[in-house]
């Protein structure tokens, strides 16, 4: 539909479904544990395929830089929930990569790490890599989102306890009652309780 509606080009959906497809691959080389079953092929139909073949060894190399630069990456994001807001350095932006300034760009205070990496087209990790660049340089800084109506909420105040004795005391009284009218509409042959009728 994006196609025959010529609201993108051929060029931008290959280049979109090459960034998820290595993103995927990498995310799954990211895994601390798990099964892997790697299945070599002889040959292989790449005329289905959708995207031009990736070697294997440039896989495998941005996936080590990719493992050893994460760790940098999560201590600076500690939450993707976080929003980012600028800092007063515009000097900055004259020593910054362009990837930074893409990520730079889209920084409105309001939207969060996650947010801003979804929206730009570096893909994930070098996304997340700018804010972290910029967070180092003092460009950045990460914020709590405020939760909506959190002025509103009111303490919560914590039911009322009863003493102990309290469920046998009221189970015994139920017992005790039920006796009671149980010896009153029978004879009472214990003569447990005086009779009102009048024997002549």
């Amino acid at each position: 539909f994006l196609l025959e509606g010529q609201l993108v080009s051929p060029r931008d959906i290959e280049k979109v479904v090459q960034r998820l497809v290595r993103e995927t691959l990498y995310r799954a080389l990211r895994w601390r544990d798990g099964k892997y079953t790697f299945a070599a092929q002889t040959q292989v139909d790449l005329s289905r395929g959708q995207i031009p073949p990736v070697g294997t060894e440039t896989v495998l190399l941005e996936a080590v830089r990719q493992m050893d630069e994460w760790p940098m990456i999560e201590r600076r994001i500690p939450s993707l929930d976080l929003v980012v807001r600028r800092s007063n350095r515009p000097a900055y932006r004259d020593q910054a990569p362009p990837e930074a300034l893409t990520v730079l760009e889209l920084v409105d205070g309001r939207r969060s790490a996650r947010e801003i990496a979804e929206l730009c087209d570096l893909g994930e990790f070098d996304a997340y890599k700018g804010i972290a660049d910029l967070l180092a340089a003092g460009a950045l800084h990460l914020e709590q989102r405020a939760e909506a109506g959190a002025e509103e909420v009111r303490p919560v105040r914590a039911p009322r306890r009863l003493p102990p004795w309290v469920a046998p005391g009221a189970a015994g009284a139920v017992a005790l009652a039920f006796l009671v009218l149980l010896f009153r509409a029978s004879d009472d042959p214990l003569r447990l309780f005086p009779s009102s009728r009048l024997v002549a």
